[in-house]
């Protein structure tokens, strides 16, 4: 929600093969956040 207010298009996506928790795009700006409650392994980082 944060995004938004600040003006971003924040949608869903995907990279590859890989599912993005979200896509924020903002004047050709793009920022791919992945949220996450734990990183168990050096191989999810």
């Amino acid at each position: 929600m944060e995004l938004v207010r600040h003006g971003y298009q924040v949608t869903v996506g995907k990279a590859s093969e890989k599912e993005l928790d979200f896509v924020c795009e903002q004047r050709g700006e793009k920022l791919y956040v992945q949220v996450c409650y734990l990183l168990p392994s050096v191989e999810t980082i």
